[in-house]
């Protein structure tokens, strides 16, 4: 059996916006009886699809077309289908928690089947790839080939350099609230508040797609049985915003895969570390309880998706490191550090939790949109990004390759977070070995 990489099912989602949001023909009165305002009763005589454009000023006898939110998400038939549970693609065998290729066979492009590997650049069937080490890839990068935003590392790869800013964000997305802003709207952001009582209750992450997000079924559970997906509310806001947040500024950034942020491992419905019903809790003891805690998906450069994936090389000396031990090669800094920066918009916010390697540019990344006006608040003035670049003891070092870990503290009432101060993955700053780390055995 060939080990290399697992097999990632993918889908594809698309949003399509008919109109852009609040975009809309004008319908003037020319006379100001076709258009009457009453102040009493807070009313206009405007035709129905129209409103009065400002209720303070009565000499303006224009009724306005009330913008519709028609950019809906079209969710393919793919998506609608449990792929996590069909078995392995076609010359791949089960091992472990993944599918591999059987021998002779190589994972196509997309990483999502096998196929037999190349001999020569006419057996690839995409024009923009050739047969390199058996498999049909894009070859490697030249000073004048990568999207703008991106360089041509000394890898071949392209990739980010955290000291050039990308094109300059969509800085006109706008911030409703959740009665304003429909699930299936994609032309606006729901607001990250949360207003009630109801904050601290564990909800389900519905709906399963989002603006910007997938929560995606994984570790041993289905699209009908997501038992390892349930979030605080006030976490669930801060989510859907900081993604919908993305989707929207990110739009005219030509680099990256389009593709939805993958949502990992959240907590059980009753609270519980995920995997707990299975007798198989997939955290350490203290983490991922209560809806505070979730495992959320790097932005990646290539793919057919956003899963939690390794996004740089992870072994030394033929074992897992369990962290990076390169540089990122498929991994969208300026995407992650978009959201990372947007989560920090919760002052609740505890921390998020990077691999080392990360870290530095993520940083870097993040203080640059604060200079050049992009993003500001508390990502710019009391940042929770946290990493390790050695093992200090902390709990960052390993295990965050791939994917990042963000915790939300309590809302004042309600379920309160098991951990202790911002510095620490674990309670009192415990340590676990990594052999025996539950983690080793997800997010493959």
């Amino acid at each position: 059996m060939n080990k290399q990489s697992p097999l990632f099912f993918s889908v594809l989602l698309l949003a399509g916006c008919a109109m852009p949001f609040g975009e809309g023909e004008g319908h003037p009165c020319e006379l100001s009886a076709n258009c009457v305002y009453d102040t009493e009763a807070g009313s206009s005589t405007c035709e129905e699809g129209y409103e009065w454009e400002n209720p303070a000023d009565l000499d303006n006898y224009n009724c306005t077309l009330i913008p519709e939110s028609v950019c809906e998400l079209e969710i393919p038939e793919a998506y609608m289908q449990d792929t996590y549970s069909t078995g392995c693609p076609p010359n791949s065998s089960p091992s472990g928690q993944g599918c591999y290729c059987d021998d002779g066979y190589t994972l196509n492009a997309s990483a999502d089947g096998c196929v037999q590997m190349c001999t020569a650049d006419a057996e690839c069937l995409d024009e923009e790839t050739a047969c390199i080490g058996g498999t049909c890839i894009i070859p490697p990068c030249s000073p004048d080939s990568c999207a703008e935003g991106l360089v041509c590392g000394n890898d071949g790869n392209c990739r980010a350099d955290p000291s050039i800013l990308p094109p300059a964000p969509m800085m006109d997305c706008p911030v409703l609230s959740s009665e304003e802003c429909l699930e299936d709207n994609t032309c606006c952001i729901p607001a990250w508040d949360c207003i009630g009582m109801d904050c601290a209750t564990l909800m389900p992450f519905d709906p399963e797609f989002g603006h910007g997000y997938w929560n995606y079924p994984l570790n041993g559970e289905t699209r009908t049985d997501q038992y390892r997906s349930y979030v605080r509310k006030d976490v669930w806001n801060l989510i859907k915003y900081a993604s919908a947040s993305v989707a929207c500024m990110s739009q005219n950034w030509e680099f990256g895969n389009g593709h939805l942020l993958g949502l990992g491992d959240m907590s059980e419905a009753n609270g519980d570390i995920p995997g707990t019903r299975e007798g198989q809790p997939g955290h350490p003891e203290g983490t991922h309880v209560n809806g505070h805690d979730m495992d959320i998906a790097y932005y990646q450069l290539t793919g057919d998706d956003n899963h939690l994936r390794a996004v740089c090389e992870h072994y030394q000396n033929g074992q897992d490191a369990y962290h990076c031990t390169s540089d990122p090669i498929n991994f969208d800094l300026w995407r992650t550090a978009l959201f990372l920066a947007k989560m920090h918009d919760n002052p609740r916010l505890r921390v998020i939790g990077v691999d080392g390697k990360l870290g530095v540019q993520i940083t870097t990344a993040i203080s640059q949109m604060c200079s050049a006006g992009w993003i500001q608040g508390g990502a710019c003035t009391d940042p929770k990004v946290t990493y390790e670049t050695t093992d200090n003891g902390y709990g960052w070092y390993h295990f965050h390759h791939h994917h990042f870990h963000i915790s939300v503290s309590g809302a004042g009432f309600g379920l309160q977070s098991a951990n202790a101060g911002p510095e620490c993955f674990l309670p009192g700053c415990a340590t676990v070995d990594p052999q025996s780390d539950p983690r080793a055995h997800i997010y493959h």
